[in-house]
């Protein structure tokens, strides 16, 4: 049996009040001395958000997403601005990469002009075109813009002709109060810091830090953070049980150039070094007790407008049958927002076996989606293996069971996302299915397809027979299960 979730990407959100001087612009040129929002015209309650994988999506006002951008006029050309991310220093491109519509817009390292100007057919509200798009200073033309996708939280591109409401915007001039801040505070906020090779700092017994996997921790691994702000007094960093770590105090957190990382300064600005690593994640605490019990953490999930349609998973080979058979049976007008399964089937695969994955989608993937394949080998409720590969239509990937691997029961996990992240419990914007494996010993039976009608079976009477029905054979001298 699966089940199928429809589930929204969950979104901590730590919104200020509008600054007292934020002021909506009405007319030209923007300043660029000026810091500025980019406010959708249909619902003035979302901006422009640079994402941790630098797309560009929309999102309530949030001090501590990157919402904040310059206007740089270009000498000589009238309403022709660099647009740049104050956070990131990244900037807007060119938009007509990819297809109208569907495709995300993004910010690059290297600026594109835009043409970003009011259009009074649109209640004076702004359009922003690169200029690489025809007619871009042509209102009338409905040249392409920057648009906000219809039913989602996606910029693309689009026409912004006077009536394509979507592609409309308003710069908000405002101060720059962006902070990054990957984390609740306080001591019901458990974390572990999780470094690029996957280790938990851990604070020793005398009170020196140092990385160790879960399984070998024998320090502290789970903190919590108190604190309002960087520019607030910066955070301290507790144990779980409230000591203050005294080393910590007046820390700032910054993010790492890494996408999905981030670090500590100290009070002169310098990078804070624990036990020789400078850079790692918040990840939610995960106690031994949760390990043991094998309790997952899920992602939080958005669709992408594909899903699998089709997955199989089993044992590799002729005449061997899939421990899991998935089909779709949603209904494909209704099946957007069905990319969350869990699979109660289970596949049974022996120490050293190989095995294989196979799927399909119900659509081409975007060309930013990626493909990672996880599983608990160890049965301690984290997916310690991690197999990328790259994403199709119809897709088949292969996997050995490790030697080592427990026996009992354990999962796995496949993660389809357009985004950057590729941890196991990184959220997706795209598929995420789960299921159940089942490690056993190997045994000296072997199995023989079907298809196979050898001149040496017999059955165990010594009679001279065909091993096409189910039961136990002697085939060339060895007794073999034929499924």
């Amino acid at each position: 049996m699966h089940y199928i979730q429809h589930l929204a990407i969950a979104t901590i959100f730590c919104a200020a009040a509008q600054h007292a001087g934020a002021q909506k612009v009405t007319q030209g040129p923007l300043e660029k001395e000026k810091v500025y929002r980019i406010q959708s015209k249909p619902d003035e309650q979302l901006f422009i958000t640079e994402t941790t994988d630098h797309f560009l999506e929309v999102g309530e006002k949030d001090n501590a997403r990157k919402q904040f951008w310059t206007f740089t006029p270009v000498e000589g050309q009238k309403d022709v601005y660099i647009v740049q991310n104050v956070a990131s220093k990244r900037y807007l491109g060119s938009i007509l990469n990819g297809k109208p519509g569907e495709t995300r817009m993004a910010t690059f390292e290297r600026p594109m002009p835009f043409y970003v100007a009011p259009n009074a057919k649109a209640g004076g509200a702004w359009s922003l075109s690169s200029i690489d798009v025809p007619n871009y200073n042509d209102h009338d033309k409905k040249p392409f813009g920057l648009n906000l996708k219809g039913g989602t939280r996606m910029v693309v591109a689009f026409l912004a002709g006077y009536s394509n409401v979507n592609s409309y915007w308003w710069p908000v001039a405002t101060t720059d109060t962006y902070e990054v801040r990957p984390f609740l505070t306080g001591k019901d906020h458990l974390y572990n810091l999780v470094d690029e090779t996957g280790r938990w700092l851990q604070v020793n017994s005398d009170g020196a830090f140092s990385w160790t996997t879960p399984d070998a921790a024998e320090g502290e691994t789970a903190f919590y953070v108190e604190g309002q702000s960087n520019t607030q007094g910066g955070y301290t960093l507790h144990r779980s049980g409230g000591e203050v770590l005294a080393q910590s105090k007046g820390w700032r957190v910054v993010e790492d150039e890494q996408s999905g990382f981030y670090g500590w300064e100290n009070a002169t600005l310098q990078r804070v070094n624990l036990s020789g690593e400078t850079r790692f994640k918040f990840q939610a605490n995960r106690s031994a007790l949760m390990r043991r019990l094998q309790i997952y953490t899920y992602p939080c999930s958005a669709s992408n407008r594909y899903r699998i349609t089709r997955l199989t998973i089993g044992e590799q080979g002729d005449g061997k049958k899939a421990g899991i058979q998935y089909r779709d049976v949603i209904n494909a007008d209704n099946a957007a927002s069905a990319h969350v399964v869990h699979s109660r089937e289970t596949a049974a695969l022996t120490q050293k076996a190989k095995g294989e994955l196979t799927f399909r989608l119900s659509n081409v993937p975007p060309k930013d989606a990626r493909a990672y394949l996880y599983f608990d080998w160890n049965n301690d409720g984290l997916f310690e293996t991690q197999l990328p590969f790259e994403l199709q239509r119809q897709n088949t990937v292969t996997f050995e069971v490790p030697e080592t691997a427990a026996l009992g029961q354990t999962r796995f996990r496949l993660r389809l996302t357009s985004n950057d992240m590729s941890g196991a419990d990184d959220e997706v914007l795209g598929v995420l299915f789960e299921g159940f494996l089942q490690v056993v010993k190997p045994t000296a039976l072997q199995r023989v397809s079907a298809t196979s009608h050898s001149v040496g079976s017999y059955d165990l009477s010594g009679r001279k027979t065909d091993a096409t029905a189910s039961g136990l054979y002697i085939v060339n001298g060895q007794k073999v299960l034929q499924p």
